[in-house]
């Protein structure tokens, strides 16, 4: 008996420190795990300081494109582009500008101008016929024509020299009329801001 109990006591002791070996264990894993834990915290911090960095700089990005932008559309406000006036290909700027000149005091009675320069811009249209582009010394001369695109006869048209993103903001917003029955009109002013006339 006393055998029996020497063996179910060296069983015993065996499992104890089994146990305790397990344990051990357990407590590195668990630190090990806290580790883990501390490390990923400090990573999701860094992740979300990274997140909003990112977004803040779209941001800047943003207000960057639309000061350029406003900048870029500052610098063409003494310009317009004719379409539908009859030119060589191969003009130089000083024929197309006399041609410009004579048609604007020829159809819009308007002789007491100055234009800087007439030049045709590289795209060409769907007609075939080159854009000219029209840079005025002055706004004022340049609102002038422009007030008086009315009174030139077809196909000749006037529009203002606007940068892409605003030719595609209005393009954009005249596209948006078809759902929105509150919109009637969408235009740009003689500033080239883009304006919307509600019913």
């Amino acid at each position: 008996m006393s055998t029996r109990i020497g063996e179910l006591t060296a069983d015993v002791n065996t499992l104890r420190s089994q146990l305790n070996d397990q344990n051990e264990i357990i407590e590195k894993q668990n630190q090990l795990i806290m580790k883990l834990e501390k490390k990923l915290n400090s990573m999701e911090g860094e992740f979300l300081q990274l997140k909003s960095t990112v977004i803040i700089r779209k941001h800047v990005n943003k207000l960057l494109a639309a000061s350029v932008d406003d900048n870029m559309q500052y610098s063409k406000r003494e310009c317009l582009i004719l379409d539908g006036v009859e030119t060589g290909y191969r003009d130089a700027e000083e024929v197309i500008k006399k041609k410009v000149e004579a048609e604007f005091k020829k159809e819009l009675n308007i002789d007491n101008i100055v234009i800087d320069r007439a030049h045709h811009l590289p795209i060409t249209r769907d007609d075939g016929n080159k854009s000219i582009i029209i840079k005025f010394n002055s706004f004022t001369d340049r609102n002038k024509v422009y007030k008086k695109r009315g009174e030139l006869e077809r196909p000749k048209s006037l529009r203002l020299s606007l940068t892409k993103r605003r030719y595609e903001l209005l393009n954009y917003a005249r596209k948006m009329t078809e759902s929105y029955s509150t919109i009637k009109h969408v235009y740009a002013d003689d500033n080239c801001n883009l304006k919307l006339v509600l019913e």
